[in-house]
């Protein structure tokens, strides 16, 4: 099974493998190297399409694989050089910032599917408040409130 770093770095190429390869050559000196059993051998083979097959053998390499070495080798050696330049690169994984407190409560909350209060909500406290203040400004305007 491929190492983390090698399966990243085989996604990365996932499509240029899938422009420029066609596992049908590569399938007899992946066996010669001893990667691929005869079952894997036939389920890429029996793949329709040359994207379907790419895609099969990507899967199966990685779970047979323990290295990216053999397919480098390979490329190097039936002359696509750009794919094992792909293949061979370091890769730096990104820096991704930390989420803040709030950001990160707000993902939970919301993957968690509890609800939570709305952004546009009003205290009743402050809308009291309002309405005394509205209430004292008219009353002291000449503005008599009248019991019907």
């Amino acid at each position: 099974m491929l190492l983390e770093k090698d399966n990243r770095i085989l996604t990365i190429a996932t499509e240029a493998l899938m422009q420029d390869f066609e596992p049908r050559d590569a399938i007899p000196f992946m066996c010669s190297e001893e990667i691929f059993t005869d079952d894997q051998q036939e389920v890429i083979l029996s793949m329709t399409r040359r994207a379907l097959r790419v895609m099969e053998f990507i899967r199966q390499y990685r779970k047979s694989a323990n290295t990216l070495d053999p397919l480098i080798a390979y490329f190097e050696k039936y002359g696509q050089k750009h794919l094992a330049h792909v293949l061979s690169k370091n890769y730096l994984p990104e820096e991704r910032s930390l989420l803040t407190p709030t950001a990160l409560e707000d993902r939970l909350f919301r993957e968690g599917n509890v609800p939570r209060l709305p952004f546009y909500r009003v205290l009743r406290v402050n809308l009291l408040e309002k309405l005394e203040s509205l209430l004292v400004n008219l009353s002291s305007q000449g503005f008599k409130i009248s019991n019907p």
